[in-house]
């Protein structure tokens, strides 16, 4: 009998993220550009519910906390949580939570039909894509957004820190989606961001 051997890509791993992060490297800062065009293409409006996976530590879902949205910032890495939890400024509408995405079961505080915008900054490569955005579609609202930020494989430079999806892939990203944006936030287009809303069930 052969025994079938599952992969794990060591950058797919809480460890290597908690190594990351301890050395200060885990995140990408977030310019003034890239917040100035996400308020443009999802108008985020204060008392809106946001879930930012893969949140690092924390500074784009606290930037959603100051806009007024009521924030749960969810992360894998035990030490990007310690991290956001001590860094970020605090607020009554942002809290972080330790929870793989990929192995966790679907936690009690994301019913069906409650999030109203879900943010995967640099996350979505990472992630079991198909499992995931199928859950982030019951989680929504009918009128939610999903929001996606990734490095473009053709387009980044070899440098470039973060797991990227291929231009087929985010392409087909708007499948099942009534109406889906693309813009590019760095120049090139090696950094793209997709705006996908109100899933189709």
């Amino acid at each position: 009998m052969i025994e079938t051997i599952r992969m794990v890509r060591e950058d797919q791993t809480p460890e290597y993220w908690d190594d990351r992060h301890s050395r200060g490297h885990g995140d990408a800062p977030v310019s003034a550009f890239e917040a100035q065009m996400f308020r443009a293409y999802v108008d985020p409006t204060p008392g809106m519910i946001a879930l930012d996976v893969g949140c690092g530590a924390g500074a784009f879902a606290s930037r959603l906390a100051t806009w007024g949205l009521d924030v749960l910032a969810a992360d894998f890495s035990h030490r990007a949580i310690a991290n956001a939890r001590q860094a970020q400024t605090h607020h009554e509408s942002l809290s972080f939570a330790l929870h793989d995405f990929n192995a966790d079961a679907i936690p009690p505080s994301l019913p069906p039909g409650s999030v109203d915008l879900v943010v995967c900054r640099m996350s979505l490569a990472y992630l079991d894509r198909a499992r995931f955005i199928g859950d982030v579609r019951r989680w929504l609202t009918p009128e939610g957004i999903l929001h996606i930020t990734t490095p473009v494989t053709e387009r980044a430079p070899a440098q470039m820190p973060y797991r990227s999806l291929g231009l087929d892939t985010i392409n087909g990203l708007a499948d099942g989606w009534r109406h889906c944006n693309r813009y590019d936030i760095e120049g090139q287009g090696a950094v793209t961001c997709i705006v996908l809303r109100a899933p189709m069930h």
